[in-house]
């Protein structure tokens, strides 16, 4: 396995707890994917709704390597590609057999399995995932500011690093520590999709189960009935 895997996060906003984060699912244990059947030639797009996004890392790994060396070691991609501004990736020219497609870097994305046949039979030469993650949908705000909070009021935090991150970006847009208040505040008024990376530290909680993982946002400074700001977001394992 992985030696360190992203903790899930959940939130809580506008009184509804949602589930959010995307460990990587070579990492996972056992998570149910859809399968693809697929020519060994093939294109994958990655889409946000119907629009392409450029720069997300696509990795594929052999399942036959994953069976093989589960929980032994850090499972390696056997081809990692980066989408071009039409979204794509091509994948060329795979042996016959079963692969896990996933996005990975900031705002994860969906994952799924293709079985590659040069046999009979209807097969496809695309593949369709989707970014960023998010099990509940994006929380929506008109400016990129609000306030992070334990759901536990025992254990609080005692600092939040926050990142900023954009679609195929290769470090983030912005940083900045909260202290123990949870406040963040980020100067960026483009409209888009940004994913809010959180980092939290509490104390007796041990490295391993820190909260680590992504919230997408979406930006909307001129949008009405969307929130100003995200007020005390509240984060769980």
């Amino acid at each position: 396995m992985r030696s360190r895997l992203n903790m899930s996060l959940g939130y809580l906003a506008a009184g509804v707890l949602l589930c959010l984060g995307f460990p990587g699912l070579a990492g996972a244990c056992w998570v149910s994917l859809p399968t693809v059947r697929v020519t060994p030639t093939f294109r994958v797009f990655v889409l946000h709704g119907s629009a392409p996004v450029s720069g997300i890392e696509v990795e594929v790994f052999d399942n036959a390597d994953l069976e093989r060396t589960l929980g032994k070691t850090e499972w390696k991609p056997i081809l990692t590609l980066f989408t071009g501004p039409d979204g794509a990736v091509d994948v060329q020219k795979l042996r016959s057999g079963r692969y896990l497609i996933e996005t990975k870097g900031p705002g994860k994305g969906s994952a799924t399995y293709a079985e590659v046949s040069t046999g009979h039979g209807k097969a496809s030469n695309r593949i369709t995932l989707a970014w960023p993650f998010s099990s509940d949908g994006i929380l929506k705000t008109r400016v990129l500011a609000g306030q992070l909070a334990s759901n536990n009021p025992w254990i609080p935090f005692q600092d939040i690093h926050v990142e900023l991150w954009t679609a195929g970006a290769k470090t983030p847009v912005s940083a900045e520590n909260t202290g123990a208040e949870g406040h963040f505040h980020f100067e960026q008024t483009a409209p888009g999709i940004y994913i809010l990376h959180v980092r939290g530290q509490q104390k007796g909680v041990g490295d391993t189960w820190q909260v680590d993982g992504d919230i997408p946002l979406e930006l909307s400074p001129s949008a009405a009935n969307v929130p100003e700001v995200l007020s005390r977001v509240q984060l769980r394992h």
